[in-house]
């Protein structure tokens, strides 16, 4: 669980939770800078990254300078991170963040930056990325994904992708690894999970919007429906930043 956070001064943080504490204080962090800024114009200044830092894990992916991420959120909360998505130009920024981690002997990860859940998803993605930026597909350019390599891989298509690799410790983690086997048992074994509060969420608003059709029959008949959309809230809440 976690959050990209655009910073003040340029670039972004990506910001995994640790514990309970971490994900206080990234509601924190995020209802801070949301409350100061109009919509769509929210980022975070360095005072605020440091007074909500305990709990998190930093990803550093080159945006930001490593000394600031080190001094914020101490040496053993910071990672260096690096995709791969089949684009040429990635791969300068990648050759950058393993030297990073050469020089600061610093844990490299490898991620997806996942944006949708399968590759066929990446169509819903671009016009979201058309409403966003109040445009429509032929007009978006290069807003709009290069490939459809955004989608949550499993584990053995994430070691495919890195088996060549010039750093020999890169780590292929899922998110609960990458809090160094922290990951909160709260978090884990709750009952209280996104996909069991999404479905009354689901369940009320299909009431409102089809009252008239919601019957016991019809309830029944919509119970797929229900289910689907309950495990796609969880999947938007939990995972638009899963490391797969």
């Amino acid at each position: 669980m976690g959050a990209e956070i655009t910073a003040a001064a340029g670039g972004r943080y990506v910001l995994l939770v640790e514990n309970r504490t971490g994900y206080q204080n990234l509601c924190r962090l995020i209802t801070s800078m949301k409350l100061r800024s109009a919509k769509g114009t929210a980022a975070a200044s360095e005072a605020e990254f440091r007074q909500y830092s305990k709990g998190l894990i930093c990803m550093a992916d080159g945006s930001q300078p490593l000394e600031t991420l080190l001094d914020i959120y101490d040496a053993g909360n910071v990672y260096a991170e690096i995709q791969r998505h089949r684009i040429r130009s990635e791969e300068v920024s990648n050759q950058y963040v393993i030297e990073l981690a050469r020089q600061w002997k610093l844990p490299l990860v490898a991620s997806n930056g996942v944006r949708y859940a399968y590759p066929k998803n990446r169509c819903l993605m671009d016009v979201l990325t058309c409403t966003r930026h109040k445009t429509n597909v032929a007009e978006a350019g290069r807003l709009l994904e290069q490939n459809t390599e955004h989608y949550l891989k499993p584990a053995a298509a994430m070691r495919r992708l890195f088996a060549i690799c010039p750093m020999p410790s890169i780590k292929g983690l899922n998110c609960p690894a990458v809090c160094n086997s922290r990951w909160p048992i709260w978090a884990m074994n709750s009952p209280d999970t996104p996909s069991l509060r999404a479905r009354p969420w689901t369940l009320s608003s299909a009431r409102e919007r089809w009252p008239e059709h919601w019957t016991a029959t019809a309830h029944v008949t919509k119970e797929h429906t229900v289910r689907s959309s309950a495990n796609w809230l969880s999947l938007k809440n939990s995972s638009c930043l899963a490391i797969s």
